[in-house]
């Protein structure tokens, strides 16, 4: 019979060490990814920035986009393959099977394809993950599969100072669920009790745009107003979402059986060896066995009160692989994060000046009391800006003038270039890396070396035209 008691605390223990995770450094982070996404899709004008410009253009030269297909190129044309060489008692036989073996899991798993979406998640927002799993939908005994996990949905350790998970006490990997997926994934019963839970109760967030995967930032502004808060999202159609918290941590297991060999080398007892295996390691190998106490890694899911899986991984490792470009005491950065200033310099500066020439076309007209002849002065402000304009004045009067336009400050061509310049700089995208080298260069060798590197740019693209089977 279930300990609904206990269960109920390990679930929202759980939940606790999520929010913990959450408001400790998450959302923030999710601000600004969400804010570098923008910047290299071209959404790099918020709206408070485009109601202040009023009739004013506000343009983009979307100079990251163009830097980040890039450096996405280079690591699509560098991606090295895994070669396995002899070493000790091992023979060159041995490591070609082996080279084989992994470059075919390599090939079936869709891992080049997994590790390039990893790789571009870090470089614009900071941190890019996959996760290797074993599953047993396919075959029997199970084989590897690699999947790319949206990194606004994993939380690392807060408390973490290394990019290395083995380190780190605890990672989450938090999603909604429709209660259907629950079902298919846990059980009627466990589907049931969530849904008695909620009966009745109003949502308590909203989304424009259905389930929201990408709102960790937005759940922020709601922090702590309502015990329900974050737990469900109720959409226009009042279909409803519970969110899934899929905890990893490290526990402490008693007497856990290991091998202890004679060189002093110690191995834990697989969990599926059976007498057999174990008395055959024993006698080949003259190995003994000890108990030990040890971390091992327990996997919890859960909603906020509902327990929906309680057990030990089947794992050593937690099955989160992290991508991190750089990363300082627990803080991470990326190329598009040192870009943002100087892009938004760009924009600034190419837009004022569309602005100075436009005012210049049509600066306006000083036009002395009763002297058109030819047009009212609502006419001459509609058409004065014309080309081949004819006034028709009182030669009695003063003659009209068009009023003199404000100049082009001196130097605002110099700060796009400073702007452009700076980009590159920080992204260390050189003009020869983007296929722009100097005039110094021999003429076929400056022609081949150019459409190579602007080919790369164009190499991201074309990468998801490459089938996966993962």
């Amino acid at each position: 019979m279930k300990d609904l008691h206990s269960e109920y605390n390990i679930a929202r223990h759980n939940w606790s060490r999520y929010t913990y995770s959450r408001d400790r450094g998450h959302i923030d982070w999710v601000k600004a990814a969400d804010r570098n996404e923008k910047f290299y899709l071209g959404d790099q004008w918020s709206r408070e920035a485009r109601l202040a410009l009023g009739t004013r253009p506000a343009l983009t030269v979307n100079v990251i986009f163009s830097i980040v297909e890039l450096m996405c190129g280079q690591q699509l044309q560098t991606q090295a393959d895994i070669v396995y060489m002899p070493k000790g008692h091992g023979t060159m036989e041995q490591a070609t099977v082996m080279t084989k073996l992994v470059g075919r899991l390599v090939d079936i798993t869709g891992y080049h394809n997994h590790e390039a979406q990893a790789f571009f998640d870090g470089i614009v927002m900071g941190r890019g993950y996959i996760e290797l799993r074993w599953e047993t939908d396919d075959h029997v005994r199970g084989e590897p599969r690699i999947f790319t996990i949206n990194p606004k949905h994993v939380i690392p350790d807060p408390d973490a100072e290394t990019p290395a998970p083995d380190q780190w006490n605890d990672v989450i990997i938090t999603r909604y669920h429709s209660l259907s997926a629950i079902e298919a994934m846990y059980g009627a019963d466990r589907a049931e009790e969530i849904r008695n839970r909620y009966a009745g109760t109003d949502h308590v967030s909203s989304q424009e745009d259905g389930i929201p995967n990408d709102t960790f930032g937005g759940d922020s502004q709601l922090a702590g107003t309502n015990y329900l808060y974050d737990a469900f999202f109720e959409n226009e159609r009042g279909d409803r979402f519970y969110r899934i918290v899929e905890r990893q941590h490290r526990k402490r297991d008693r007497n856990v059986k290991h091998f202890l060999f004679p060189t002093g080398d110690i191995r834990r007892v697989p969990a599926s060896a059976d007498d057999e295996y174990i008395a055959n390691i024993i006698a080949v190998a003259g190995a003994e066995i000890m108990e030990k106490d040890i971390d091992r890694i327990r996997w919890t899911v859960s909603t906020q009160d509902t327990l929906l899986m309680d057990s030990w991984s089947p794992y050593r490792h937690f099955s989160v692989i992290p991508y991190f470009p750089h990363f300082q005491r627990g803080r991470t950065t990326c190329p598009v994060d040192q870009m943002i200033s100087p892009q938004e310099l760009i924009n600034k500066m190419l837009s004022q000046s569309v602005h100075i020439i436009n005012t210049s076309a049509n600066s306006g007209w000083l036009v002395p009391s009763g002297s058109l002849i030819n047009k009212t002065i609502e006419e001459l402000q509609e058409s004065g800006a014309e080309t081949g304009l004819v006034l028709e004045f009182d030669p009695a009067k003063d003659e009209q003038k068009k009023i003199t336009p404000n100049q082009i400050p001196a130097g605002i061509d110099r700060l796009f270039n400073i702007g452009l310049e700076a980009t590159k700089e920080v992204s260390g995208a050189s003009d020869a890396a983007r296929g722009f080298d100097s005039a110094e260069v021999s003429g076929f060798r400056r022609s081949t070396w150019r459409i190579g590197q602007r080919l790369l740019r164009h190499r991201h693209g074309v990468g998801f035209l490459q089938p996966s089977t993962a």
